[in-house]
């Protein structure tokens, strides 16, 4: 995870490194993928992860975990957005 995390904070200021020739585009390319590879490597284990935190099931199942757009669209929220129940504005 460590190593995961130094990868994330390269890529986060991946366009200072690049401006200063820290980085060639070749070497860019390397940490990409390396992050992607860590990145799928993790997954099986994201849910245990998120476990060890002890965040409610209710959070994690919060419609910005999944289809936030649909969920938050009218008419699934009551008089959603602002609108009355036959979907004019308020």
């Amino acid at each position: 995870l460590l190593g995961n995390r130094y990868l994330s904070f390269v890529s986060e200021n991946m366009g200072f490194y690049m401006t200063f020739n820290y980085f060639s585009q070749l070497k860019v390319k390397a940490i990409w993928n390396e992050i992607n590879r860590l990145i799928a490597a993790l997954r099986p284990h994201s849910r245990r992860l998120v476990d060890g935190f002890g965040i409610p099931d209710k959070l994690i199942d919060a419609p910005i975990a999944n289809d936030w757009v649909q969920a938050y669209s009218y008419p699934n929220v009551p008089n959603g957005a602002g609108r009355n129940a036959d979907g004019s504005l308020a």
